[in-house]
């Protein structure tokens, strides 16, 4: 006679794992209606149940026993120790499962001793607990805030013009659910904990659903926000990869708003170098609904000044038209930053190649020059910024001249 096989169901979790009493007591309510968890299966956001044989009525407890080593089914522990697990079955309790730091046993004996008696051992067992959610707090805040902090110098501006003030809306809204929720979880162990060790019992409550609302529109959010923040990530390599935001200059038709090689050139002319990957030099364009336009044009060749001086280099200009003023001064600040703090550690020891260098009064709202490994301005005025450094191999451009070209042509005014 074949045998019918036991239905399963999936069900979202109404708490989460660290809400001990509240995870026992929902595990204990799905028994009473029926439902046993499934062994050995994954059980985080959602949990698997298989119903219960006919006539089955057994009492079920469920007990999560805090998990002395880092969970996991690929980087952790999915299985207590099985001398501890032979143990607890001898005391009436079956492993199923984990949950998060916990392991949780299963006893249908209603006469089965309970597996926690002593509270200052329930509390030191949390207190481990606790510390690792900190360690990974802790692991979060370095890798999602500090790394890349570090990573980019804090030239935050230029990155969310780049990839979008829409990815970092997402991404930071994200990393703030997330601390969150692992600062709920440490407070809420620290609360039990303390509990246990003034010698009260858990209180496991009558309805552990009431909560699971305001819990499922945490993990749903954060969830939708992880996804979308990756999303746009692997979306803006993608098209970094395929050339979407990289335009040949030559092939480029809109107006550029500053001026380049053959603007600045005195018969409109000039003679591009050969090595140039795409002939006479490249535009790399990225538009922002927050932060503005961002212009970055890259030329390398020969031309004649007005001034009949021979320019024979590289000419590397960004210009940015920004929402406002105030974001158009942060965005030149973090140019010259971002110049003085990439090389960190010769700035640190004192073997830095940055200088300050003196400029005129350009009548702009901001204006600083150095040099780095090539002489370089920033400017701003109104709501746009212009970063420029440049090479002449004839040491006959001074930057001076050129610092006030595009200041000029901040102001409105053409080279002459």
């Amino acid at each position: 006679m074949e045998t019918k096989k036991a239905k399963k169901k999936v069900r979202l979790t109404p708490c989460p794992s660290y809400d001990i009493a509240g995870t026992e007591s929902w595990l204990q309510r799905m028994a009473e209606d029926g439902w046993l968890l499934v062994p050995e299966s994954i059980f985080g956001i959602w949990a698997t149940f298989v119903e219960r044989g006919p006539g089955d009525t057994r009492p079920v407890r469920y007990r999560l026993d805090a998990a002395q080593e880092p969970t996991g089914w690929i980087f952790g522990s999915s299985r207590p120790d099985e001398e501890k697990v032979a143990a607890f079955h001898e005391m009436g309790w079956e492993y199923v499962t984990f949950h998060g730091e916990f392991y949780v046993y299963r006893s249908f004996d209603p006469e089965a001793e309970e597996l926690n008696t002593d509270p200052a051992v329930q509390a030191l067992a949390l207190k481990k607990v606790g510390s690792r959610m900190k360690s990974q707090l802790g692991t979060l805040i370095f890798w999602m805030v500090i790394y890349p902090l570090f990573g980019l110098f804090g030239n935050l501006w230029m990155a969310a013009l780049t990839i979008g003030t829409g990815f970092f809306l997402a991404f930071t809204l994200s990393f703030l659910l997330s601390v969150a929720g692992n600062l709920r979880g440490i407070l809420q162990l620290r609360k039990v904990k303390k509990q246990l060790q003034a010698g009260q019992p858990l209180t496991r409550p009558a309805n552990p659903e009431k909560k699971k609302r305001r819990y499922r529109i945490y993990w749903v959010a954060d969830l939708l926000l992880t996804v979308l923040w990756i999303g746009m990530a692997v979306g803006y390599g993608m098209a970094d990869l395929d050339g979407a935001f990289t335009h040949p200059l030559g092939e480029y038709l809109d107006e550029i708003p500053v001026p380049t090689m053959a603007s600045l050139s005195a018969e409109g002319q000039v003679e591009y170098d050969d090595w140039m990957d795409r002939g006479n030099g490249t535009v790399e364009v990225h538009r922002d609904w927050l932060l503005g336009s961002f212009y970055s044009i890259t030329e390398n060749g020969t031309f004649v000044m007005p001034d009949g001086t021979e320019f024979n280099g590289g000419l590397y200009v960004d210009y940015i038209e920004t929402t406002s003023p105030w974001v158009a001064r942060q965005m030149a600040r973090e140019y010259v930053r971002f110049d003085k703090w990439k090389n960190f550690w010769d700035y640190l020891w004192g073997n830095s190649r940055y200088t300050d260098l003196s400029l005129s009064d350009l009548g702009v709202d901001y204006a600083a020059a150095y040099t780095e490994y090539f002489p370089t301005v920033v400017l701003a005025e109104g709501n746009q910024v212009v970063h420029l450094y440049f090479y002449d191999v004839n040491d006959s451009v001074n930057y001076l001249d050129l610092a006030q070209i595009y200041a000029d042509a901040l102001k409105g005014q053409q080279p002459q």
